[in-house]
């Protein structure tokens, strides 16, 4: 959008293209990370993902309302929601208490929900990272981002906080070792392989908070849409995202509609919103 506001406000007003000459394209960042990661780098990587999902449950149990089937469609289907301000701001009253991220907090509250259905204890959730660590990143276009499986482990009868606390050691884990392509943690890991699921999660958790950045284009009025993709490929069985704007967060489950009905996704969604409550009623464990 920046660049786009800089080279429509040049165009329309006679200026000359403002934007500096592109040295560093996505391709000279392939070649770098493919030479870059090799040896003891990769080795100690790859150790850290060896180690933390040794033994994890290879699949998230779910409430299907059909059977995975190996020739099955991935039609995705969405449910929208928004979080009411009450409860968004004790979320954030959480996170601070337990001197966590706002991310770290709705994911332990999904684990929460997840586990319900036959998980307890031990759930793997996947998430998405931008992956831009160089500066020289930063603006560059090309598909960057990995995605980097979390292992929330808790006893059982522990509490909210305990699980806040598994969750964020897998976060800052994983972050911490965010390089090697999730497709070579595969390789390497070899888990037992199915048609029927992807391997290792199956259910993905985000957070938005990009700030939203006013769109200066000269003579135009610029607004952003959602939309909607009922006929999209679902990559995951549950796609949980949630967006902090920083007022009522908004949350959308996108879903495998080849193995939910939709209203399963919004009873799911209604319960997602009473963990939160749940916790807050009743204290803290679980």
């Amino acid at each position: 959008m920046r660049e786009l506001s800089l080279g429509y406000g040049a165009l329309v007003t006679g200026r000359r293209d403002p934007l500096p000459q592109i040295v560093l394209q996505y391709a000279d960042y392939a070649v770098w990370q493919r030479r870059w990661l090799t040896g003891a780098r990769l080795a100690w990587q790859l150790d850290y993902w060896r180690e933390q999902l040794q033994g994890a449950p290879p699949l998230v149990e779910l409430p299907l309302d059909r059977a995975r089937r190996e020739d099955g469609e991935f039609q995705a289907g969405v449910v929208r929601w928004q979080l009411d301000a009450g409860l968004s701001a004790r979320l954030r009253q959480l996170a601070r208490e337990s001197e966590t991220t706002l991310f770290v907090t709705p994911l332990a509250a999904y684990a929460v929900l997840l586990s319900r259905f036959g998980n307890a204890g031990d759930i793997v959730i996947g998430t998405a990272v931008a992956n831009r660590y160089a500066v020289e990143t930063e603006a560059r276009i090309g598909f960057f981002v990995n995605t980097l499986p979390l292992r929330l482990r808790w006893r059982e009868r522990a509490t909210f906080r305990e699980l806040q606390a598994s969750a964020h050691k897998a976060a800052v884990g994983a972050y911490a070792h965010p390089y090697v392509p999730f497709d070579q943690i595969v390789d390497a890991l070899q888990p037992d392989r199915s048609a029927l699921f992807s391997p290792l999660f199956q259910t993905l958790f985000t957070l938005q908070n990009v700030p939203k950045r006013e769109r200066a284009l000269p003579g135009l009025a610029a607004a952003a849409v959602e939309l909607e993709r009922p006929t999209a490929g679902a990559t995951f069985d549950l796609t949980l995202s949630l967006t902090d704007a920083g007022g009522p967060l908004y949350g959308a489950l996108e879903f495998n509609a080849a193995l939910f009905d939709i209203f399963t996704i919004e009873r799911m969604a209604a319960d997602f919103r009473t963990v939160p409550a749940d916790i807050f009623r009743t204290g803290t464990h679980l």
